[in-house]
């Protein structure tokens, strides 16, 4: 009787996977490529040989001939590079009217950039060509940012003027005269 009760247990599991086989064939499980591409992605600096993060949006990403614009983001004081979301603006804007943007978020070597970070921009555009294989249409690159971006990208459009398409600052500070005595003079704040 154990016999017969064996083989019939066999027999039910060798049926219900074959039934599972059939209804959920291995060859149709396949991983999907993730369309947008959003992560953080590490270039090397030209300046100190350090590998820094940036956060990147890319529409396409099997795309890569096609010449695209870049849009780099400053984060305010505090903050770090992050990841892009496909639903957050501009990211959402550049999805919803076909565009083929690469949306970059900076990271300016951490929380208080104190100007480190201002080739890693430069950084960034030669790992997404020369590492990523994109082309980039180096006509339509734009940078702003909030805050801390805000002082980075007056900064860089200052320096380096024929870089950018259009800067838009947003709350940054503008003269060095301003920040270093508020947030780094460790003098008496009444005789600044």
């Amino acid at each position: 009787m154990r016999i017969k009760k064996r083989l019939l247990v066999g027999l039910i599991l060798l049926l219900a996977t074959a039934l599972i086989t059939t209804i959920f064939p291995k060859d149709t499980v396949t991983a999907q490529t993730e369309t947008p591409y959003t992560g953080i992605n590490w270039m090397v600096s030209q300046m100190d040989g350090s590998h820094q993060p940036y956060g990147v949006f890319i529409p396409s990403p099997t795309d890569k001939t096609t010449p695209r614009p870049i849009l780099f983001i400053g984060h305010g004081a505090g903050g770090r590079a992050g990841v892009p979301s496909a639903a957050a603006d501009p990211q959402k804007w550049i999805l919803d009217n076909g565009k083929n943007w690469i949306v970059v978020r900076l990271d300016y070597r951490g929380p208080q950039a104190n100007n480190q970070g201002q080739f890693d921009p430069f950084d960034v555009i030669r790992d997404l060509e020369e590492v990523e294989g994109y082309t980039l249409d180096h006509d339509r690159f734009y940078i702003t940012g909030g805050s801390l971006g805000g002082s980075d990208a007056y900064r860089l459009a200052l320096r380096y003027p024929d870089k950018w398409a259009a800067v838009a600052p947003q709350t940054g500070w503008t003269d060095y005269r301003e920040f270093w005595p508020h947030w780094y003079e460790h003098s008496d704040k009444d005789t600044v």
